[in-house]
């Protein structure tokens, strides 16, 4: 499956693999202006990707939060849990930090690094922090519970901000698994509709069991079944292709890439000059290889395979 989850886990890959190669390139010597550059190219994938969750209180944005992330997310303090804006982040630690209106909740979690979720309740509040949380947003996720999708308040809050800027935006209606399929089908044309009606153009709608995407994942291997039940896999991958052409976002992707090869390249041909040191270049490669041969795209292989004729 190529999701919102895989297309984040392989911009990490591409990351790491390039930070692999700019510790290799300074240990054999290489330029300091070559290894700068791909080491520029690595730090261009840092930033992380924001989806903002806009829905009821209590209609399932921390389990939708927690599904996409494939773990369950500790819950904030209570004290805390009065904030207007929640902002899921990656930490080396649990921590729960408040700052006005808004509450950063830091997680040791490496799904939070490639990607940060914010919830909040567009009924709740306007002004300036809700314009904040757009501002922020790269992807906005409207969350109508299937218990009560009818409500109109994460439409009026996303066209008023629409507007001003545009964000690549889709419907999700949560605790898919409490509703029958005649239900779900009738409750999904309705966003449907009513999207349409409120922009002009159709909005992606999806149906999602969080209980069911988390259970599927929880075990050593993945229940196929439960999963493709659940409803994420759909949305998973909308938020990957919605991320992938982000403006900026393809042209940091391809860049790193190049940098990538390039740097395979490089440092395929340093190791091949130094082969007469014997094992430990032939330890190096296999050590290169197991770092940066698991992408996805498949970009990492071939850099993987650039370095290993130095072993042979």
């Amino acid at each position: 499956m190529t999701g919102g989850h895989d297309m984040l886990t392989g911009r990490g890959q591409l990351r790491d693999a390039l930070a692999t190669l700019v510790d290799c390139g300074r240990d054999l010597g290489l330029p300091p202006e070559e290894t700068a550059a791909w080491n520029s190219a690595a730090a261009s994938l840092n930033e992380p990707l924001f989806v903002l969750l806009a829905g009821p209180a209590g209609g399932g944005k921390t389990s939708l939060a927690a599904a996409l992330t494939r773990v369950p997310l500790e819950p904030p303090a209570p004290p805390a849990g009065a904030a207007r804006l929640t902002i899921w982040k990656g930490g080396f630690d649990s921590a729960d930090v408040p700052d006005g209106e808004v509450l950063e909740c830091y997680r040791p979690l490496p799904a939070l690094r490639g990607c940060e979720f914010g919830e909040m309740d567009p009924s709740a509040f306007g002004g300036d922090t809700a314009d904040r949380a757009y501002a922020m947003a790269d992807l906005v996720l409207l969350v109508f519970p299937a218990a009560d999708p009818w409500g109109k308040s994460g439409w009026e809050f996303l066209r008023s901000l629409h507007r001003r800027r545009l964000r690549a935006a889709a419907a999700v209606l949560t605790g898919a698994d409490g509703r029958t399929r005649e239900e779900l089908d009738a409750m999904l044309d309705y966003l449907a509709k009513t999207g349409a009606a409120a922009f002009g153009e159709e909005v992606p709608v999806f149906a999602v069991s969080s209980t069911e995407a988390l259970a599927a994942r929880a075990g050593e291997g993945v229940d196929g079944a439960l999963l493709a039940s659940s409803g994420i896999a759909g949305l998973e991958g909308w938020i990957a292709e919605a991320a992938g052409s982000r403006p900026g976002a393809v042209e940091k992707r391809g860049r790193a890439e190049a940098a990538l090869r390039d740097a395979a390249a490089r440092v395929g041909r340093a190791l091949a000059d130094a082969a007469d040191e014997g094992d430990a270049e032939t330890r190096c490669v296999a050590w290169i290889g197991a770092e940066i041969g698991r992408d996805h795209s498949g970009v990492c292989e071939e850099a993987a395979a650039a370095v290993a004729p130095a072993s042979e």
